[in-house]
């Protein structure tokens, strides 16, 4: 680890890329996360578009609503 100048925290300061845009200011990111998380989504909008209506993901879907309606319903309750 070492330590950033601009920054009070640690961070690992090899594998990220940064550059300045002026509305923005300093952006950093890591560039084989990033292109990774491309890859995944362009290849989730590849299949949608490919499949049109009939995607495979019916039986996906089924299963999150039968194991994670909990955490729905969780994230609705309010507290006074």
């Amino acid at each position: 680890m070492t330590y950033c100048a601009y920054s009070p925290f640690q961070c690992n300061c090899c594998c990220s890329s940064r550059f300045y845009l002026p509305i923005f200011g300093e952006l950093r990111f890591n560039p084989v996360v990033s292109f990774l998380a491309i890859c995944i989504i362009w290849s989730f909008v590849g299949i949608c578009v490919a499949y049109g209506d009939a995607v495979p993901f019916g039986a996906g879907t089924t299963w999150i609503v039968e194991n994670f309606t909990w955490l729905y319903i969780g994230s609705q309750v309010r507290t006074v």
